[in-house]
């Protein structure tokens, strides 16, 4: 995934397509708390991934801390 970037392209891609369709799913359907986390959570999970991404293009240890972080801060807000 890292060295390929039409995957990563392709996959970011369908993730902001089915991003932007669970919204318009949830307002015909209506709102669910699962629907709320899964969400939030693909939305963090896409944000980190990109992070690691970037860490791993930079060769950069500082972002690595970054998305360490990132995911402490995450994780102490669900809980």
């Amino acid at each position: 995934l890292f060295n390929n970037y039409i995957l990563f392209l392709i996959l970011g891609t369908l993730h902001l397509i089915a991003d932007a369709l669970d919204g318009v799913i949830a307002s015909i359907t209506g709102e669910s708390t699962f629907g709320k986390y899964f969400d939030y959570g693909t939305d963090n999970l896409v944000a980190l991934l990109l992070v690691i991404k970037i860490s791993y293009f930079l060769q950069d240890y500082y972002a690595y801390l970054v998305a360490g972080l990132y995911l402490l801060a995450q994780l102490s807000h669900v809980s």
